[in-house]
């Protein structure tokens, strides 16, 4: 089973990695499009640069329209400023012409990009100015490092902190220049006539002069009437302090006050969702007046849906000034409004409903979502934007002894344990100074964070246990920081490979739900389905799978794989369906993922599925994928043994019983509380004539605290050829032997577990059927082993003449039961003439007259597997 690493890293957004459709009232410009696709043809990186309000992104999204190229592209925000969150970004929106499902930028680098028949493929990075030192040597990486197949575009209202030089002179940097976003005379009309609002040569010419072709400034003037007021320009020179002004008193002033209050309210936040315009304005119309903004012309756009919800986007510099007029207007609901904003988003993005909160003057309430939300914000991979926030709260705010902690628990997460100890020391210190409450709820706050970055065994179970006493008190742990904490002790269970991962899953399944964590929702359901089959409940896997819904793109995907497809291969393994085993896992390899993710055990449990298949194609090709595998133990998982376990049975496969023993004696000190490990090396060293060691393994397995009920089958099968061993006989007809088979096949009944009994043991048909003349109390699951067998032998040696078809086999093994006529045709769901029908069959192929004489034949070593 496999460990995870805990960061859930979501993907970013649909709206800010999708070209924005341009706006409404947007113009043709052939020729500053015509300038910027001969840029980009004729070099790698362009630069489109501007000051604010020259129709950047406008420019970029009307090119994108038009373009044949592959397109991906990026709306940076504030947040981006973190490597973290630019480096999400980047691979959400590059996935589409990679399709890697590498979790790393570094890691998609490293792969060829795959060629385009449209052209060398496009990403543009829009608003790159938004980008701080940190997150623009992410950017270095990325413009550095590119295949030359892929073209990048940046936009920014100032020239970006790269090194561009080598590129420079190398031919590959191009530039769209301000002179060419800057609209002409005639644009200026055509501005004018898009919004209604036809201007004369002369009126044209005037406004060009008075904007110097400004196009949110031309776009402001006509707004305003068809003579603009001088004050938009000083000697032809452009002043950005007028706008304020202007827009209360040219813009804002002619709309309808409802329209017009509603604006500036919304402006508190560039992006809005239509939920949020309403919790902001208290106004179920709110989208709707927002749509008519839009169709009367002003710099507001709408960027698509995400979850249902209609997205807007303010020009910034737009809202910006909006902002600077509300707080002129009224200080206090400005600060209402920015507090208002921060409690709707405090669940969905803590981090920038801290930064309402400040924006608001409650550095109160911003430490209040901190504390409740920094553990799903470390769980998202947003650890550096939350230390930035934190790192903003005043005194005394900023001497809190969680918010400490929880600073500790950022530089952890950046893997920077000194400075972490250092800030866990000093938070000790101000709880030790605080009263018992602040003291409990500090050790809450250290106890989280250790199981946020606990990695070995020891630590995890000390800690995981810790944390559950805790969430037994109802009063420590609330909200979407209760259900984080079970999210973690979901994941803890789920690397220890304890049982009671199961419930933890479902506890942190319905928290995560219920707080709107829809992410670690669906990650704790996905591995809820594989944790019910590791569990050997196949039946409730399967059903869960069935009836939950599930996003393939899901950013933590990247790092953990598919657990779904890895839970199918699982189940269809023991089931003994290799071609379906061999499909699933299949597709969790393709999946992608982190070294110790899903990806990396179906390459495992697939040299099991292939070491089975008698084909020496197969298995070469096996071998050469467990050489992708790392041979050590990765954050605390033993690859090392389950590869080595792996490499045994491929090496049986090829006829080297001696190297499989070599390898199996090497690995299995390390398989501790590794059942699966430990039933497969049982079976592998019997069938290598070791019995000495196949009844270690099965020593081994009683010190486990608990195993699957299909590993106790193959534990118990593995016994029963043990005990036929050693009575020396050959058809098995012992007590002990019956025994452990009614045993094994009331554990396999329930999960339909057929793998254990049919293996290529020449000694496994007999004792079966010799269990099936003794008689069962477990027919029907007797049957289908019958039957599993009989298709297995006659696969592995096709006797001529006897063609029995795979509904024929699956009646032949019934046959050989205790069950009556009318019994086997229930249990098959067929009526009972059809039953005598697929009887009448099987006598005529195999030459007999009864049934008695058809179990007789069934028997004949003729069709038996060789050994």
């Amino acid at each position: 089973m496999p460990g995870v690493r805990l960061a859930a890293e979501p993907y970013a957004p649909p709206y800010v990695v999708a070209a924005p459709p341009p706006p409404a009232h947007a113009i043709d410009r052939p020729a500053a499009l015509d300038e910027l696709d001969s840029a980009v043809g004729a070099n790698r990186v362009v630069l489109v640069i501007a000051p604010a309000g020259y129709g950047k992104t406008t420019t970029l999204s009307a090119w994108a329209a038009r373009s044949a190229r592959p397109l991906a592209w990026l709306s940076l925000t504030a947040a981006d400023k973190h490597p973290q969150r630019l480096e999400r970004g980047l691979l959400t929106a590059l996935e589409p012409l990679w399709r890697t499902g590498a979790a790393r930028l570094e890691d998609l680098l490293q792969h060829p990009l795959p060629l385009h028949p449209a052209g060398d493929p496009v990403l543009v990075l829009d608003d790159v100015h938004l980008l701080g030192p940190a997150a623009s040597g992410v950017l270095g990486t990325l413009v550095e490092r590119a295949p030359a197949g892929l073209r990048i575009v940046l936009s920014s209202r100032s020239r970006p902190l790269l090194r561009l030089q080598r590129i420079n002179v190398a031919g590959g940097l191009g530039e769209v220049s301000i002179d060419r976003l800057a609209f002409s005379a005639e644009e200026v009309r055509l501005a004018a006539a898009r919004l209604d609002r036809p201007l004369s040569e002369d009126q044209a010419t005037r406004l060009l002069g008075l904007t110097a072709g400004w196009p949110v400034a031309v776009r402001l003037a006509l707004l305003s009437g068809p003579e603009p007021s001088g004050r938009l320009a000083t000697g032809g020179q452009l002043r950005l302090a007028t706008l304020t002004d202007y827009l209360i008193e040219e813009i804002l002033g002619d709309l309808p006050p409802v329209l017009r209050d509603l604006l500036l309210e919304l402006s508190v936040s560039d992006w809005l969702t239509g939920r949020l315009a309403i919790e902001l304005s208290g106004d179920e119309l709110a989208p709707a007046m927002l749509d008519d903004a839009i169709s009367r012309g002003l710099p507001l756009e709408r960027r698509g849906d995400f979850r249902g919800e209609p997205v807007y986007r303010w020009h910034p510099l737009v809202a910006e000034q909006c902002r600077v007029l509300l707080q002129r207007r009224d200080p206090r609901l400005a600060d209402r409004l920015h507090l208002r904003a921060a409690r709707f988003l405090a669940s969905t993005d803590p981090a920038l409903a801290a930064r309402h909160a400040l924006s608001g003057r409650s550095p109160e309430l911003a430490a209040e979502i901190i504390l409740g939300h920094w553990l799903g914000s470390v769980l998202h991979g947003d650890f550096a934007v939350l230390e930035d926030i934190c790192r903003q709260l005043p005194h005394p705010w900023s001497e809190n002894p969680d918010i400490v902690s929880v600073l500790a628990a950022c530089r952890s997460a950046d893997d920077d344990p000194v400075r972490a100890a250092e800030l866990r020391r000093r938070a000790g210190l101000l709880a030790l100074a605080g009263g018992p409450e602040a003291r409990e709820r500090h050790r809450v706050t250290e106890l989280l964070s250790d199981l946020l970055v606990a990695d070995d065994a020891e630590t995890l179970v000390r800690t995981c246990e810790q944390v559950r006493e805790v969430l037994t008190d109802t009063t420590l742990l609330h909200g979407a920081e209760r259900a984080c904490a079970w999210f973690l002790v979901a994941f803890a269970d789920v690397r220890l490979r304890r049982g009671t991962a199961v419930g933890a899953l479902r506890e942190a399944a319905a928290l995560s739900r219920a707080e709107g964590l829809d992410d670690l929702a669906e990650r704790a359901v996905a591995n809820l389905v594989f944790a019910l089959a590791f569990a050997g409940d196949f039946a409730a896997s399967e059903a869960l799978l069935a009836e939950s819904a599930r996003d393939e793109n899901a950013r933590w995907r990247r790092t953990e794989g598919s657990p779904e497809s890895f839970a199918v291969g699982w189940i269809s393994l023991w089931r003994d369906d290799p071609d379906r085993a061999a499909e699933f896992f299949r597709r969790c390899i393709a999946a992608g993922g982190a070294m110790t993710s899903f990806a990396t055990m179906a390459r495992i449990w697939s040299a099991s599925v292939a070491a089975d298949s008698d084909d020496p194609v197969i298995v070469r090709r096996a071998e050469a994928a467990l050489d992708e595998v790392r041979n050590t133990t990765v954050q605390g998982v033993p690859l090392n043994v389950y590869r080595g376990m792996a490499r045994a049975q491929l090496a049986l496969a090829a006829g080297r019983p001696d190297a499989a023993v070599a390898i199996l004696d090497e690995v299995l000190p390390g398989a501790d509380n590794m059942p699966a490990t430990l039933a497969f090396a049982a079976e592998t060293y019997l069938s290598c004539h070791r019995p000495d060691a196949a009844r270690s393994c099965l020593d081994a397995l009683h010190t486990v605290d608990s195993v699957p009920s299909y590993v106790a089958v193959a534990a118990l099968v593995v016994e029963a050829l043990l005990v036929v061993d050693r009575a020396g006989a050959e058809d098995g007809q012992t007590e002990q032997v019956h025994a452990l088979l009614e045993r094994a096949l009331a554990l396999a009944s329930p999960g339909r577990v057929l793998h254990p009994f049919v293996r290529a043991d020449p000694r496994l048909p007999v004792i079966m059927a010799a269990h099936a003349q003794r008689g069962s109390a477990h027919e029907e699951m007797l049957a289908a082993v019958l039957g599993r067998i009989a298709e297995r032998r006659a696969d592995a040696r096709p006797v001529p003449g006897l063609t029995l078809s795979s509904r024929e086999r699956e009646v032949l093994g019934y046959l050989q039961t205790g069950l009556s006529t009318a019994e086997i045709a229930d249990a098959l769901f067929i009526s009972l003439n059809t039953l005598k029908t697929h009887q009448r069959s099987i006598y005529r192929k195999l030459g007999v007259a009864s049934r008695r004489e058809a179990i007789k034949a069934s028997r004949d070593p003729r069709l038996r597997a060789s050994g």
